[in-house]
């Protein structure tokens, strides 16, 4: 679009801006699903579904926590850091302008927030048949990130927003027979509403988005936000059979979750000496021309009494000032955060006091995944021109005057209106929303712990125990080639993981692990080829280096 539209996509800035920051965000899927929770079982890979045997049974498999004798308590911290690189293969023929800008959304869309979080997990057995727990996951820059996607602009949707929100489950396990236990509980989530006023206003400027010469540029967005935050639960649950003492299987699912956003703008956009080249009317409002209105023809021989002939006019030249106040109604809306409901079975073997091997399947049904795209209904603007010059060049593409007749398609000629009244009506088309193409998954997991034989110390340090943990999982992407219009990137991964922990007296813990995510190399060519994106191929790759510390105590 031309320079006349500047100012109008500074409204719209404004408004993603507010929808953007203002709401209490959250992503696709949980974080936890992301890197994993406690500092143990993600040096395990996250196979831990059949083991639970710690504080991060709450998320792993609730009914783990009745085999968690006494109390424990857990805070950590953990970080992860994101290396990427996307490639735009431009089409043959590209202008410089067209590539730079390629080249601008490269750098911008891998220049993707670290993320890094405090943790705290919490375990109470009461008796030998009720067991209660509690996590938390608390970002430590937002609560929780709302940032509207869209899913034309090539972008590694899966770490956008993804370790952006706060997590808390809560949950308990019950134990009717020995051997067996069962577990549940609910994620704690909040979906959000709002509504906005922004009074918006423009002032001395013209359609190149230039100031006035001699007046100062006055651009004003302020915005009063009113939101409520209804909770909303997502149950999860778990069981576990221990047929002896060297073997644990077990089975958990939690559900789907989607963040519902919505939020209603009500802003007023104030016009006052805004000068409008006419010869930019159709690009401002396509359909607007031929202007239909009424002219005054001056001639001898038709008498001293001006005659007024209707005519419809196009091919505008000269300049307009506008002075307007138009209402603007936005209502925006979005999911979020999205998650998909997920089933896990696995088992965890104990050889001895020295090893422990685990390993998980874990389904997630992505065939679900809607949308991420932000949905903008607006109102239709109106705008009324009344101050149009009292005189301007114009072509007339048909002229009826009584006694000489019809006339053809007449040169430029200086006509005069003593007045013309023309409402502009701009529509906006709701672009239509495409979900993407995606299916579900299988991510399997393994994990070691080799425990060394205790040592034991002087003083208040009794017995002293080190442990050593790895751990493998492939996570493969959900989402198939996009060689449409869409382009959301993502690829199968590689996460390896190792640990270490070491316990004084079997009660005080300081636990630490590394991770890795090997983003494996993918490319997919478009069927489709935007004129204002024009690339033919995306490639991507990168990986993710991770790490986190934990102090426990077990009483």
């Amino acid at each position: 679009m031309r320079g006349f539209l500047r100012p109008w996509r500074l409204l719209f800035a404004a408004l993603w801006i507010v929808c953007a920051l203002a709401a209490p965000g959250a992503v696709h899927a949980s974080p936890l699903d992301m890197y994993g929770f406690g500092t143990r079982a993600i040096a395990m890979g996250g196979a831990f579904t059949g083991l639970a045997d710690d504080y991060a049974a709450v998320y792993y498999n609730p009914a783990g926590m009745i085999y968690n004798e006494g109390n424990h308590m857990a805070v950590g911290f953990m970080a992860a850091k994101n290396y990427f690189d996307l490639k735009l293969v431009p089409i043959d023929g590209i202008t410089k302008r067209k590539a730079a800008l390629l080249h601008a959304i490269e750098n911008e869309k891998v220049d993707i927030d670290d993320s890094t979080a405090y943790f705290m997990g919490f375990t109470s057995k009461l008796n030998r048949y009720l067991a209660l727990g509690l996590l938390a996951y608390l970002p430590t820059d937002y609560m929780v990130r709302l940032n509207p996607i869209d899913s034309h602009f090539p972008s590694f949707i899966m770490y956008e927003n993804r370790a952006k929100r706060a997590v808390t489950y809560v949950g308990a396990a019950l134990s009717p027979v020995s051997g067996f236990s069962i577990g549940g509980g609910l994620s704690v989530f909040a979906d959000s509403k709002g509504v906005f006023k922004i009074p918006v206003e423009m002032k001395n400027r013209d359609t190149s988005g230039n100031t006035l010469e001699g007046k100062d540029e006055d651009l004003d967005v302020d915005a009063d936000l009113i939101l409520d935050f209804p909770f909303s639960y997502t149950p999860y649950a778990g069981v576990m059979v221990r047929p002896c003492e060297w073997l644990r299987l077990g089975a958990s699912y939690r559900g789907s979750f989607q963040w519902d956003v919505t939020v209603d703008v009500d802003a007023r956009l104030t016009v006052e000496n805004y000068q409008v080249n006419l010869s930019d009317l159709s690009e401002l409002a396509p359909g607007l021309l031929p202007l239909k209105g009424v002219i005054e023809l001056h001639a001898p021989a038709l008498g001293n009494k001006p005659l007024r002939v209707p005519i419809e006019l196009e091919g505008l030249d000269g300049t307009l000032t506008v002075n307007a106040s138009v209402p603007v109604r936005v209502l925006a809306d979005m999911s979020d955060h999205w998650k998909p409901q997920e089933a896990a079975f696995g088992g965890a073997v104990k050889a001895g006091d020295a090893w422990t091997i685990s390993g998980d399947v874990t389904w997630y049904d992505w065939s679900e995944y809607p949308s991420p795209d932000l949905r903008l209904i607006i109102d239709d603007w109106n705008i009324n021109l009344a101050t149009l010059p009292t005189s301007m060049r114009a072509r007339i593409r048909t002229l009826s005057v009584p006694v000489l007749g019809t006339v053809g398609p007449l040169p430029p000629v200086q006509v005069t209106l003593p007045g013309l009244t023309t409402n502009v009506k701009i529509k906006f088309p709701t672009r239509q929303i495409i979900r993407p193409k995606t299916h579900d998954i299988f991510v399997p997991r393994i994990g070691f712990e080799h425990r060394l034989p205790p040592a034991y110390g002087a003083l208040w340090v009794g017995q002293v125990q080190v442990a050593l943990r790895a751990g493998y999982s492939f996570q493969p992407t959900p989402f198939e080639a996009q060689r449409g219009y869409i382009n959301l990137v993502d690829t199968d991964k590689h996460v390896m993981s190792a640990g270490a922990g070491i316990t004084f007296n079997k009660a005080l813990s300081f636990d630490a692990y590394g991770q890795y995510h090997h983003l494996i190399p993918i490319r997919f060519e478009k069927d489709l080829v935007d004129p204002d994106l024009p690339f033919e191929a995306v490639e991507a790759q990168g990986y993710i280096l991770g790490g986190g510390a934990s102090v426990s105590y077990h009483w």
